[in-house]
């Protein structure tokens, strides 16, 4: 059956949220609403107080922590806590831009299958929020989660955090996605650094049935 318990996370900042609409599951199948969570590494209180549960409920379950259990914090994608400056330091200079919310922070991917019910969205007086434009990326929220522990036949020792209600309570400090600007695209199409202003091109050369001769094309790879 396994053991779980409540948490909160208070005054976190989410990032990609998928919260009233759901989305693809990253690297699965079907559907599910979610959103990342950037814990302040400063605010150590609150990441020690989620270690006590993910130890308790581990403890409680199997008697001690696992070695096959899911770390709580680490590299390792299966942790339950990732370092965020490891991953803006880690994108591409053009996508360093979407993660520097990341930089300074813990954080934590949590998300919620469609077949399980949506997550709940209030505002500060507890009404419900229906556009994402009252929800979007960059606010700071209070998270309800429900953790558990238990053992799948298939996987072994599982600890889970599953997001049940999200409160925004400040979303006066949206973060805009960096795009592509166009000059960079641009530059990235095939043969720009040598690029000629464009010559008059010969006639058509038809071959036999009056079928026109294309000229070879471009290697696959060598388009962007």
């Amino acid at each position: 059956m396994g053991t779980s318990k409540a948490f909160t996370f208070n005054n976190v900042r989410i990032v990609f949220p998928k919260l009233l609409k759901a989305g693809p599951k990253y690297g699965g199948v079907g559907e599910e609403y979610s959103t990342v969570a950037l814990i302040p590494k400063a605010d150590a209180a609150q990441i020690q107080r989620f270690q006590a549960v993910y130890n308790e409920l581990a403890n409680g379950e199997f008697g001690t922590i696992p070695g096959n259990l899911r770390a709580f914090m680490g590299n390792d994608q299966r942790a339950v806590l990732k370092d965020g400056d490891d991953k803006y330091n880690a994108a591409a200079p053009e996508k360093k831009g979407n993660y520097e919310a990341y930089r300074g922070h813990m954080v934590i991917q949590l998300s919620k299958d469609v077949a399980d019910g949506r997550i709940q969205v209030i505002d500060l007086d507890r009404n419900d929020i229906i556009s994402v434009d009252q929800a979007p990326a960059g606010s700071f929220a209070h998270i309800v989660v429900e953790c558990s522990c238990y053992k799948s036949v298939k996987f072994g020792p599982q600890f889970s955090v599953r997001p049940q209600l999200v409160q925004i309570v400040d979303s006066s400090q949206p973060i805009v996605a960096v795009g592509m600007d166009k000059d960079t695209a641009m530059s990235m199409l095939p043969g720009q650094q040598n690029m000629q202003p464009a010559q008059p091109q010969p006639a058509q050369n038809f071959g036999a049935g009056g079928v026109p001769q294309q000229p070879a094309n471009p290697k696959l790879d060598e388009l962007m």
